[in-house]
């Protein structure tokens, strides 16, 4: 079976999961996918392949012999899909991109367009899964799990190829944040593992956001409209003040690269009760407790208005950024030394500014590789090799000293930081008009003022 026939069978599988519901896993359709992935598994000959109680699905390809010391790989995908969009029924057609528009669904007017979605020009001349626009395709991330259902069948039909145990594990639950939950690692065994789950082709990322989550209840006092002044206190209304008062500018459609964001993601209710759910995101560790805090302080404020209980934060930390646990183990990235074809040039994009510079030296030093870590908003010409505009960065330079100026350091790291943000924000008030850009230069003045004094 080709790993295309193998995706385009479990597409046929409705793994919705549910945000709301208390169980693992939290849907039980999730589990009949499980189920036959684990029956592929053991028709591979894979040791102890099963489907968990809790949905998870586990099977080890045992060591080539000699190779039993090395350590436990463990490959890892999600089978659930996105609880927010349809998952049944998905109807999945191969078309041939030619470039231009991408009719998905004629019949509806469904089409994707390369102004709507950019990635599109990436895809000419290649052959596309897609739906019919009305459903979910389960790319994310049953593709994950066909690719390595793919790898695992051929390490078992190749003996001569030399490899220490694999384990593999698919979640079920990772669409609402509680995938890896559901893993037993002492089960799993595993001295490391790869998540194969979305991307480019040929990315390998190791560092995330941190994520939580934020539920607001918020409780009103319904009263008569007619008898209701000084009584009531519409729920709908407090949601809409609560709302209000988070950082507009701090939202997915104003942010990028490691800017943190608060996400409303789902909003419902009457006078008498209103709901919200957000997320919060930020690599940083100390911007993601603030943010956390941040909400906290909203709901606090909003008691003392309306009264105790008024609002309840419901905060719940979802996963963490791994960067710290993968950069002391350089050998996660030493299987990139297999390459049969070097790529052209590499660009590192994640990462503060000196794991990214120091990742993109070793590719250069130790692969040979053409390796660069731009800035945010620098251009290339990808056919050309060459760099058209190198964007303006601050670069931030991590001290190594004593405890108390280690902590100095940070506090001038934060500054720095904040001084790429600034120009960040300066660029994209570009074309603004000239009363708004000359109060927004007046107060960067004030703050230089304020600064640039010889007894700092």
């Amino acid at each position: 079976m080709t790993t295309q026939e193998r995706f385009l069978h479990y597409i046929t599988y409705d793994t919705q999961s549910d945000e709301d519901a208390a169980l693992t896993p939290s849907t039980p359709k999730q589990k009949r996918l499980g189920a036959r992935l684990a029956q592929e598994l053991q028709e591979m000959g894979l040791e102890h392949a099963h489907l968990a109680e809790n949905g998870a699905v586990y099977a080890w390809l045992p060591a080539t012999a000699g190779k039993e010391d090395l350590p436990v790989l463990a490959l890892i995908a999600h089978m659930d899909t996105a609880p927010r969009v349809p998952g049944e029924n998905v109807k999945a057609q191969i078309v041939r991109y030619e470039g231009g528009d991408l009719v998905l669904n004629a019949e509806r007017g469904i089409v994707m367009t390369p102004a709507g979605f950019p990635d599109l020009n990436d895809q000419v001349g290649k052959e596309l899964i897609v739906t019919d626009g009305t459903t979910l395709l389960g790319a994310d991330d049953k593709a994950g799990v066909a690719e390595i259902f793919s790898a695992v069948a051929y390490l078992a039909e190749h003996p001569e190829l030399a490899h220490g145990r694999v384990a593999v594990c698919i979640t079920p639950d990772e669409e609402v944040g509680r995938g890896a939950d559901s893993i037993d690692l002492d089960l799993l065994g595993a001295d490391f593992a790869y998540t194969v789950d979305g991307g480019p082709l040929g990315t390998l990322e190791y560092e995330n956001f941190n994520a939580a989550s934020a539920e607001v209840v918020i409780h009103g006092v319904n009263i008569h409209p007619g008898d209701a002044k000084n009584k009531m206190k519409n729920a709908c209304l407090m949601a809409a003040e609560l709302i209000a008062m988070v950082p507009p500018a701090e939202s997915p459609a104003h942010t990028e690269g490691y800017e943190g964001f608060y996400h409303l993601c789902g909003m419902e209710g009457d006078e008498s009760e209103a709901k919200l759910s957000w997320i919060l995101r930020d690599h940083d560790w100390d911007s993601f407790e603030a943010r956390k805090q941040t909400m906290q302080r909203i709901g606090d404020y909003l008691n003392g208005k309306y009264g105790p209980m008024s609002v309840e934060v419901r905060l719940t930390d979802s996963y963490y950024n791994m960067k710290e646990k993968i950069l002391p183990h350089p050998e996660l990235l030493d299987w990139a030394r297999a390459f049969d074809n070097k790529p052209k040039h590499v660009f590192v994009t994640h990462g503060d500014d000196t794991v990214t510079e120091v990742f993109a030296q070793r590719l250069k030093e130790d692969l040979g590789y053409d390796a660069t870590a731009p800035f945010s908003g620098t251009e290339y010409d990808l056919l050309e090799n060459k760099c058209i505009h190198e964007a303006p960065g601050i670069r931030i330079v991590k001290a190594t000293a004593s405890p108390k100026a280690s902590r100095a350091a940070r506090a001038y790291e934060k500054l720095l930081a904040m001084g790429r943000r600034l120009m960040t924000v300066i660029r994209k008030n570009e074309g603004c008009p000239n009363k708004d850009l000359d109060r927004f230069a007046r107060d960067i003045q004030s703050l230089c003022d304020k600064w640039d004094r010889d007894d700092i």
